[in-house]
């Protein structure tokens, strides 16, 4: 993961439990280096909550460390997702490095 110290705005996208974006955040809330990341799910809050026991303890983990958690994100189509436009001032948020 060394390569992500030199990436400052991050986005991961189809992690299901948000387990991968939780470690990810924690390793990197420790360099201070990374100014960013957003972690999504292509499955609503509901859904996440509903199908992996540790969708929404890890959604509150990120949650507290100032990670934005966004649902309903099509990675295949960023651009027509609208709560990734709201990051920014209705601009659309631009990411050094979008980790699947």
């Amino acid at each position: 993961y060394r390569w992500l110290y030199a990436k400052k705005h991050l986005l991961t996208v189809g992690d299901g439990d948000f387990s991968f974006s939780l470690c990810l955040a924690e390793c990197l809330s420790k360099s201070h280096k990374v100014k960013s990341l957003v972690a999504t799910s292509y499955e609503s809050e509901e859904v996440v909550n509903s199908v992996y026991c540790m969708g929404s303890e890890n959604i509150a983990k990120l949650k507290a460390l100032d990670v934005p958690v966004i649902h309903n994100v099509d990675a295949t189509n960023l651009l027509s997702t609208s709560s990734l436009h709201t990051l920014h001032n209705n601009e659309v948020s631009l990411f050094d490095a979008v980790i699947w």
